[in-house]
């Protein structure tokens, strides 16, 4: 049966600092927040909230853009000092006003809450999910950290990174709002990384999301795909002029953006695609100094690899060189993927880097959470390039995606 491969992208490297209560994100502390908790307070009525409804408020992000000149503030409903899940609501500042208010903030919370005291700690919610998604057996399962209803679990055998737990309060269907516990755990097989709210008093799971995305394409018969259409490439300037490219010699065989597929246009050889003002020293840097640090398809944004045996190690990498020339464009593409390994591996160093690149002219820049190993100085958090495995060996015609957040 002929099978059609598509790349798979985990995002591996990611580090969490540990979320020590509420008391720093109040909103009263936050340089807007007086501005905005009067605004509130003002415009209370539009939303049918009350005063107690915005009387512990949150901050759960907040940055400001250089591309729009405008503070973004993500302010997270709480009563009582335990924040509501998802019950986060934007703000937008220019000039010390409000302009812009998205409203995701619940009313009448008191009368809906059902309890402020969990019966069932902390740890028995990790039991629960565990017994819940079969994830083995609890081992070593022991507390690292913990703070004002915040804990940092150990993997305990079943996770492959630490756990966090967190009290909350979980809005249900019926518009009842439930004392939970909030946790994650990515599944040592990586297919899965759940954040569930487990009931504080039942232990029942009430809520649950995957943070990896998949996708399935089916059994790759296209031939029923009678409205496909060739897409005209006027070539691949996405940015105003050639000065704002890096110039370091690089150059990938590649279907070009807008291409999709081989089936919309020619492989083509691309001289010098990082751009100047996303990636200052090209892709291929990750100290902060000219010159690449390395001459695989690795760099500050993304770590493309194949992972044929399907572990999510680290596996083989296209090597360009000195000269970072990775043209492997007398390759043919054939129905046995490891034949164009290079080649496939090439690609997805390229379009993850173009949309990391693309995307930070849109304003999805480091304080607003990107995707970088170093941040060369322009704030937020680094070390979280994404790692691209493709020509993966735990499945085929598919991709998926993680991108858990980071906990503050």
């Amino acid at each position: 049966m002929k099978k059609n491969y598509f790349l798979q992208l985990i995002v591996f490297a990611f580090a969490f600092a540990f979320q020590m209560g509420n008391a720093q994100n109040r909103l009263a502390n936050n340089e807007f927040g007086s501005t905005i908790q009067n605004w509130l307070n003002q415009n209370k009525d539009s939303y049918r909230l009350s005063e107690n409804d915005l009387s512990s408020l949150l901050v759960s992000d907040a940055y400001f853009s250089k591309k729009t000149k405008i503070n973004h503030v993500y302010i997270n409903q709480a009563y009582q000092g335990i924040k509501i899940h998802n019950a986060v609501s934007s703000v937008a500042m220019r000039d010390n006003a409000v302009f812009y208010y998205d409203n995701a903030l619940l009313s009448n919370i008191a009368s809906k809450i059902n309890t402020t005291t969990p019966v069932i700690d902390a740890q028995s919610a990790i039991n629960s999910v565990v017994t819940a998604y079969n994830l083995g057996p609890v081992s070593n399962l022991e507390v690292l950290k913990s703070s004002e209803g915040s804990y940092l679990f150990s993997k305990g055998g079943v996770s492959r990174v630490d756990i966090p737990v967190q009290l909350v309060f979980q809005p249900l269907e019926n518009g009842s709002i439930k004392l939970a516990w909030d946790l994650s755990i990515n599944t040592l097989d990586n297919k899965n990384w759940y954040s569930v709210r487990v009931d504080a008093s039942t232990g029942a799971i009430i809520d649950t999301n995957n943070w990896i995305l998949s996708c399935n394409f089916g059994d790759g018969n296209h031939k029923k795909h009678t409205s496909h259409k060739i897409k005209e490439s006027t070539g691949i300037n996405l940015f105003k002029s050639e000065s704002s490219y890096m110039v370091d010699g690089s150059q990938y065989s590649v279907y070009p953006i807008p291409f999709e597929n081989p089936n919309d246009g020619p492989l083509t050889l691309v001289s010098e695609p990082a751009n100047l003002i996303a990636s200052p020293l090209g892709w291929h840097d990750t100290n902060g100094a000219a010159g690449a640090e390395f001459t695989i398809t690795r760099g500050n944004n993304v770590y493309a690899q194949e992972d044929a045996n399907g572990d999510d190690g680290f596996g083989a990498a296209p090597d360009g060189g000195a000269a970072l020339d990775f043209d492997y464009s007398a390759s043919v593409i054939t129905t046995t993927p490891s034949s164009f390994q290079d080649l496939s591996l090439t690609n997805l160093f390229y379009i993850s880097n173009i949309m990391h690149d693309v995307w930070y002219q849109y304003g999805f820049d480091e304080v607003s959470g990107n995707f970088q190993q170093n941040n060369y100085g322009n704030g937020g958090a680094g070390n979280d390039f994404v790692v691209a495995d493709g020509q993966d060996g735990s499945g085929f015609n598919n991709a998926n995606f993680g991108t858990p957040p980071r906990w503050k």
